[in-house]
């Protein structure tokens, strides 16, 4: 109605789905891990270049599908709204994927577990990207332009309880379970859970966007030179990252000896608890000096590019009279050190750097979305190639690529200052 005063958002209730997202996300690790273990020992029995192969094959999917949900929902009209529907209808869909991709070996058989994890992981994937990509939009679209950069910092501080809690929850899950579907089954109940509840705190809208053709969004959007040439350094050291990450499993097993995935979800935890510490100290400097976003993020990727070389010796000679747990949390701090930056600042700047009068939100979200899923689609078969030749390697390319994304980042024109000193005036 003409003159009706906007619904107050609840921003707290907003961000809560980023926690089902972070539980459900954990789980891959723990997936991976499992997937590695001989059959013998109630594992997949897959190697190292397979696991690769079924990550990067569904990251792709996945990539693709980031752009197809977010151009769909800009377009979508209901009287729910346009991002409403796909929170509602993909959440029990993940979560009935994330449970039968833990049943593989049950529902199909050990002979055809390869196939059939690659198809189900797959699916999970873009399922997710049908939830995730309407529903990260809702942010940015319902916070007044004078407090998105505000939110930023408090979204990041929601993630950083969802990665803690993506942690915790599948380790207590599985600590708690002998089977191993179960602890999935439980985690897409979570998920289901916090959609609903963030989906009580999107303002409904029956209006539809500005009628601009399916693909020319899309081409408007990745025409955006300023936009692309921020997502190319993402990719960069997105990829980085997710060599990091892929690795931790076959560290933990083969490295430092854990045998199950439980004790294996403490050691993660340990990694997480680092991370979080991390983030919150990050957040707090930034707030009290008034941080500029590419200032401190260049100064974080740094410290990433310095600390990854370390990380690579662990378990080798030229370490070989410090106890390896001492070495993997001495040297795994420096790396998270950096690494908090990667969680806090990347979302603030791509804030900054949509055309919220595009009309096509989502479709820049999804293509942001989609950059990050594709620097997933190498990582598998270049963290399994590194560590085929040894460790070190891996420090020393995930260096070399963020080094390349700091080059890039340099010409990437960021507006505003990251925080500013004022209180949020919403009920969170």
């Amino acid at each position: 109605m003409e003159g009706a005063q906007p619904k107050q958002v609840h921003f707290f209730v907003l961000m809560v789905a980023m926690v089902g997202n972070s539980v459900v996300w954990g789980m891959g690790g723990f997936m991976q891990f499992h997937a590695q273990m001989p059959v013998s020992d109630g594992g997949y029995g897959l190697g190292v270049f397979q696991i690769g192969i079924i990550f990067g094959i569904s990251a792709c999917f996945g990539a693709v599908a980031n752009i197809f949900w977010g151009a769909i929902s800009d377009r979508t009209t209901s009287k729910w709204g346009k991002r409403k529907p796909f929170m509602f209808i993909f959440p029990p869909l993940v979560l009935i994927a994330t449970w039968a991709s833990a049943s593989v070996d049950i529902l199909f058989g050990v002979q055809a577990i390869f196939i059939t994890f690659l198809i189900i992981w797959t699916v999970k994937g873009v399922l997710h990207s049908g939830a995730n990509v309407p529903y990260s939009t809702v942010i940015p679209e319902v916070v007044p332009p004078e407090k998105r950069v505000l939110i930023s910092q408090f979204s990041a501080f929601i993630q950083g309880i969802g990665l803690v809690i993506g942690a915790i929850v599948p380790t207590l899950l599985f600590s708690f379970f002998n089977v191993f579907s179960i602890p999935f089954l439980i985690a897409g109940v979570i998920l289901v859970f916090f959609y609903l509840v963030s989906s009580t705190a999107i303002p409904p809208s029956a209006k539809a966007v500005k009628a601009e053709k399916f693909f020319y969004s899309i081409r408007v959007t990745f025409r955006d030179h300023n936009f692309m040439v921020f997502q190319f350094a993402q990719f960069l050291w997105t990829l980085a990252l997710n060599v990091f990450l892929f690795i931790i499993p076959f560290l933990a097993y083969t490295v430092i000896g854990i045998q199950s995935e439980s004790t294996f979800g403490w050691f993660y935890i340990s990694f997480i608890f680092i991370a979080g510490v991390m983030l919150l100290l990050l957040n707090y400097i930034m707030l009290k000096r008034n941080a500029k976003k590419k200032k401190t993020f260049m100064a974080s990727l740094l410290l990433t590019a310095i600390a990854l070389p370390f990380l690579g010796f662990i378990g080798t000679r030229v370490y070989s009279g410090i106890p390896i747990l001492v070495q993997v949390y001495l040297f795994g701090t420096l790396v998270f050190a950096g690494l908090a930056g990667l969680l806090i600042l990347p979302y603030a700047i791509f804030m900054s750097l949509i055309d919220y009068d595009s009309g096509s939100e989502a479709t820049y979200n999804g293509a942001n979305n989609a950059i990050a899923s594709l620097a997933a689609i190498p990582s598998g078969p270049i963290g399994g190639f590194l560590v085929t030749m040894g460790y070190p390697y891996v420090g020393f390319v995930c260096a070399l690529l963020i080094i390349l994304s700091m080059v890039l980042m340099m010409r990437v024109n960021i507006p505003e200052h990251l925080f500013q000193k004022r209180s949020l005036e919403s009920s969170v």
